[in-house]
């Protein structure tokens, strides 16, 4: 009686924890992508002399903004 729900527990257990394991993994590797983007724009925003505080400003806020999208269209 017990053995049968007991399996099916640890069987459920198992699918959530994977589940749980995939989500991290994947959480981890899209905001070390969205970092690399920010460093990126960052570092061109840095690099272009002709650039005023306004735009560099816009184009580091819009970059910070993508860890929020990614992050919302895979959850």
């Amino acid at each position: 009686m017990w053995g049968g729900e007991h399996e099916k527990l640890a069987t459920f257990l198992a699918c959530i924890m994977t589940l749980y394991t995939v989500n991290r993994w994947l959480s981890v590797r899209f905001n070390l992508y969205s970092a690399g983007i920010i460093g990126l724009a960052s570092f061109a925003t840095i690099l272009t002399p002709t650039i005023d505080a306004a735009l560099a400003g816009f184009i580091l806020a819009f970059a910070s903004t993508v860890t929020i999208d990614v992050s919302a269209t895979f959850a």
